[in-house]
């Protein structure tokens, strides 16, 4: 014991006894906290507590180096320092041997200060990334310090690719039919599920060890969510269990990029530290329902007509590049071309026809033959 600690001690000597309490620091004195790890990583807890400062490192802790000052330069050897975490459960705290008992109101651990003033302690992360607070307390000193439990990263020279496989339920198809657009808001509500399978790879620099298991992939995407495989519903019913990140394992991961009924150019992106990827997936949108125009509602024997067909999606954009069918259901009418009008940007197709008798006209979507719409007209003698 240092001569001058006796003012830690509390000591009161009576008839020559001794009625000592934990000496602890006072009023002007210094207390300090420092890690040899500021940075630390998700993982499961070891199945025997790091004993020492080689085994916390071992098994992924941040050793806590506690110094302490007199106010007057001694050193406050064999004082008592109570240390916990908040929050408590992001992280577990252990001493090394330490058999002096926590301050009260305090609960954590107590470690003891060696003839140099320190002591030592270990941080275990758990298994969610955030910030834990180390806190020490001793007497009438306080001090905290704070460590970081980030998910572990990908490196400069790292490489990520992203395979996009379209699931066969990514075709555009309606549920169920409608003849110009009625019964509404059939086919889109309620809605398709669309998917793609998604499988994410990394590989460190040429040269370099196995991508480490648990390394965390950051996602998003500029249309439809992210699900674990075959949890799309689940993900679309409650947006928490959506995903934001993959953890790897032997350097892959596999989730699924999900869609409804609207169509998209969509871009999904990957990040992890210093290393982005980018994949585009083209969804084609569900068509909802087709329109027919006729440009006359009768004309004479052998006179043309118009007929303009207009298909929207379930988000009432028009649907281009789509192949519209133009038949007569009753009378006689000769079209243009007998070929497929194809919809412009705006989802319109037109085609000229000549009729001889009164006609009704259906237009019908190829892709989704459920889909029609009907226009009548009229001939005069």
């Amino acid at each position: 014991m240092n001569p001058a600690g006796a003012r830690w001690l509390g000591v009161l000597m009576l008839g020559g006894l001794c009625a000592c309490e934990t000496p602890t620091l006072g009023t002007g004195d210094t207390l300090r906290l420092s890690f040899q790890s500021e940075r630390l990583y998700p993982q499961p807890a070891p199945e025997t507590p790091p004993g020492e400062a080689a085994a916390c490192t071992a098994a992924g802790g941040a050793v806590v180096d506690v110094r302490a000052w007199g106010s007057d330069g001694s050193i406050p050897d064999d004082a008592a320092v109570t240390l916990w975490l908040d929050p408590a459960g992001s992280a577990s705290l252990h001493g090394f041997g330490t058999s002096c008992e926590a301050q009260r109101p305090f609960s954590g651990i107590c470690v003891k200060l060696n003839e140099d003033g320190a002591a030592q302690a270990c941080v275990l992360p758990g298994e969610e990334t955030g910030q834990v607070g180390v806190y020490a307390h001793s007497g009438t000193v306080e001090t905290n310090k704070t460590l970081t439990i980030s998910g572990r990263v990908l490196t400069t020279g790292s490489t990520l690719t992203l395979s996009v496989a379209p699931g066969s339920s990514s075709v555009a198809t309606p549920a169920q039919g409608s003849e110009c657009g009625t019964p509404a808001p059939a086919p889109c509500f309620p809605g398709q599920l669309r998917k793609a399978r998604v499988q994410v790879f990394a590989a460190l620099p040429s040269g370099g060890a196995p991508v480490p298991d648990g390394t965390l992939v950051y996602l998003s995407a500029t249309a439809g969510w992210l699900a674990r495989p075959g949890q799309c519903l689940e993900a679309y019913q409650d947006a928490a269990s959506a995903l934001s990140f993959v953890a790897l394992e032997d350097g892959a991961a596999s989730l699924e990029w999900c869609f409804g009924d609207i169509g998209a150019t969509a871009t999904l992106t990957a990040t992890s530290g210093p290393v982005t990827q980018t994949s585009q997936l083209v969804v084609p949108p569900v068509p909802a329902s087709v329109q027919l125009i006729p440009s006359l509602s009768e004309v004479a024997a052998g006179g043309t007509v118009a007929f303009t067909a207009t298909l929207l999606g379930c988000d009432g954009q028009g649907i281009s590049g789509a192949p519209i069918i133009f038949s007569a259901r009753q009378g006689q009418a000769e079209f243009a071309s007998s070929a497929p009008a194809e919809t412009s940007k705006y989802g319109v197709a037109t085609v000229s026809g000549t009729l001889q008798t009164p006609a009704v006209i259906v237009a019908t979507v190829a892709q989704a033959p459920n889909l029609t719409c009907s226009a009548t007209v009229g001939v005069r003698p």
